[in-house]
């Protein structure tokens, strides 16, 4: 059982499929593990490697058609497993990267506020809470 997940919903791009879907999580990313190791402090650099590694990951799966998804499912504070179309393929191990998967997503600024907002009345009906971990 893990501590939460974010599920991104391919849409199905052609001719760029996984590669898309990478430059764009790398765009909603970089910025937030720079930030982070900006700190200087511990626990929280080598966020720029992990998203390296995650990039790598998603890149290998190739071409994502509609409703195939892209998973992510915090663990631990500081460790995410990374579902590509349903199948784990990495657990990235870094405190910085999990941050900036949940603030690109459920933060102040995500890339999507209706994705928030839909995440935020699900977890209501629910009867859980959304916590944001550790910054």
């Amino acid at each position: 059982a893990g501590m939460g997940s974010v599920e991104d919903p391919a849409r199905g791009v052609s001719g760029g499929g996984a590669k898309h879907i990478q430059k764009g999580l790398d765009r909603a990313l970089v910025k937030r593990v720079k930030e982070c190791e900006g700190r200087g402090e511990d626990g929280w650099g080598g966020g720029k490697e992990a998203l390296r590694e995650l990039n790598g990951r998603i890149l290998e799966a190739g071409r994502f058609e509609a409703g195939e998804t892209l998973e992510f499912e915090r663990v631990r504070e500081d460790a995410v497993v990374v579902l590509v179309k349903g199948e784990p393929k990495a657990v990235v191990r870094n405190k910085a990267l999990c941050w900036a998967i949940w603030d690109a997503y459920l933060g102040e600024k995500p890339v999507s506020e209706n994705f928030r907002t839909n995440v935020e009345d699900a977890v209501r009906e629910a009867g859980t809470s959304v916590a944001a971990p550790a910054a």
